[in-house]
């Protein structure tokens, strides 16, 4: 409300806005005019009607206005929505892997790896090779599982990415074939798999790959077949294996052998080589022959394969040394 002055001519104090001494007082304490002095400012209205402006209606819808004034904004991001259990939604997002393999080793009778030594990248190639482990899928996406997902889902997904090898399990060992499972889960302790015994699900999955830290190139999942495929089979190529499975061979020569135990390397036991107690009487010719007999013989027990022929060790090797001792001041003396 600009003051308008005492007589409607202008204000010297150029006062813009009424400003009383007291809450109840009449006059401004700016310009010293009376509260009248100081009339409102002029609406938006007034402005459009002083110059003839209100009969121009907006082009533009509310929404198209809103639209153009918010054009450089950034949209806000959309929270995941909660069910009615309360998890989150991101429980249904998709989880990337860098591989997934098959180990083919298989389990002992205590549900164990047989040999729990994780492969090295050299081995990893050959897995790729042999079909036994993917970078990507068969349509080459990037492998991704659900947290949501069940065992069996888990296994459709296998299924999926091993069709041959699935196809020579469900052939060659019917009785673990659906609803069963011809894999187990394994996780990584250092350079050894262990078997996980947990139920298997996705957010089991998750844990087992790896850290988040990593790369995903170093995020993989590793499965294990519960029985031991041969060597024979993924050399040939699970592909024509089945065919020859269908045409009545049962791979006799290494089926019977496919689940014993390994064997383990017979390790021959080592002795500490036994030093004659020296005696205090003289030692006889007789007994000096028994003694080097005995030992000879004993030598070549400790030595096994290694020994080498009898060239290497005659008969007698000490047959011209004799020794003679004697008692001087309570300390045994060898005489020469």
């Amino acid at each position: 409300m600009p003051c308008t002055g005492k007589n409607g001519k202008g204000c010297s104090a150029s006062c813009s806005k009424f400003h009383p001494k007291r809450s109840n007082d009449n006059k401004c304490k700016e310009c010293g005019h009376r509260k009248k002095a100081h009339k409102p400012g002029a609406t938006v209205n007034d402005i459009l009607a002083k110059y003839n402006l209100e009969g121009i209606a907006s082009k533009a819808t509310n929404s198209e206005a809103r639209k153009e004034t918010n054009s450089g904004f950034r949209p806000k991001k959309e929270k995941p929505e909660k069910g009615k259990e309360g998890k989150s939604a991101e429980t249904d997002r998709m989880v990337k892997v860098g591989s997934v393999s098959i180990i083919t080793v298989g389990l002992d009778s205590r549900g164990a790896l047989r040999k729990s030594l994780c492969p090295t990248p050299s081995v990893f190639e050959s897995l790729l090779s042999s079909g036994l482990a993917v970078l990507k899928t068969r349509e080459g996406d990037a492998l991704m599982f659900k947290k949501d997902w069940d065992q069996a889902r888990i296994d459709k997904w296998l299924r999926t990415l091993f069709p041959y090898v699935f196809e020579f399990l469900d052939a060659r060992y019917p009785d673990d074939a659906a609803p069963g499972y011809h894999w187990v889960l394994t996780n990584k302790d250092g350079r050894a798999l262990f078997v996980m015994r947990r139920p298997i699900d996705g957010d089991l999955l998750d844990q087992v790959k790896g850290s988040s830290s990593r790369k995903l190139t170093e995020h993989a999942i590793r499965i294990a077949t519960k029985h031991k495929i041969p060597a024979s089979v993924y050399a040939t190529g699970f592909e024509d294996t089945i065919e020859s499975m269908m045409c009545g061979t049962t791979f006799a020569s290494e089926s019977e052998s496919e689940d014993e135990p390994p064997q383990r390397r017979s390790r021959k036991k080592k002795t500490k080589p036994v030093v004659a107690e020296d005696s205090e009487e003289d030692w006889t010719e007789h007994s000096e022959s028994e003694d080097r007999e005995g030992d000879d013989s004993q030598s070549q027990d400790q030595l096994g394969d290694a020994a080498g022929s009898e060239e290497d060790f005659p008969e007698n090797p000490f047959e011209e040394v004799k020794v003679k001792l004697e008692v001087d001041d309570g300390k045994l003396c060898r005489l020469q």
